[in-house]
């Protein structure tokens, strides 16, 4: 499902009513939860639900699902991944992006020199980072500093950037 977006994962169960334990793979822990239904993926079986609670417990999220009413149903879906479609994501601002939107495209100095494409990202807690396969492997800070401009019809991003780093 290329248009199925990650944000998190079914890591246990919380209490005897259903409620589900989540390990959350967006940037801000309660991201799950500005959304009212899931996808949940678990093995090759989507199914969709409907968040009737969720907030921040602990170090975690917790969240209660529509139809999940017992602690031994909300143990079937431990492992289940948790996703949206594309076209449910939050819009988010003109100069920000997806990082799988970045992945894939061309990296290129502002002289022209091709650096490689972007395989995969990574955040440091200062900024993300680019990590660019090709010849060498780079990584690359995704800043203002750096990043000149993106492209993604061109499926290109411009640094400013010494090749010979």
């Amino acid at each position: 499902m290329n248009d199925w977006i990650e944000l998190g994962r079914v890591c246990g169960v919380f209490g005897v009513k259903g409620w589900i334990k989540i390990h959350s793979y967006t940037r801000e822990r309660d991201g799950p939860l500005e959304y009212n239904s899931w996808q949940l993926k678990c093995g090759e079986v989507i199914s969709g639900y409907k968040v009737e609670q969720g907030r921040i417990q602990s170090k975690g999220l917790i969240a209660k699902l529509r139809e999940i009413d017992d602690r031994t149903m909300a143990e079937s879906l431990i492992g289940c991944e948790i996703g949206v479609t594309m076209a449910e994501l939050k819009k988010i601002e003109l100069d920000e992006y997806y990082w799988r939107d970045l992945i894939g495209l061309s990296v290129v100095t502002t002289e022209g020199t091709n650096l490689g494409k972007i395989v995969d990202m990574m955040e440091t807690g200062a900024n993300d980072v680019m990590i660019l396969g090709g010849e060498i492997q780079r990584l690359l800070p995704f800043t203002a500093n750096t990043v000149i401009s993106v492209d993604l019809d061109d499926e290109s991003v411009i640094v400013d950037w010494d090749p010979e780093f």
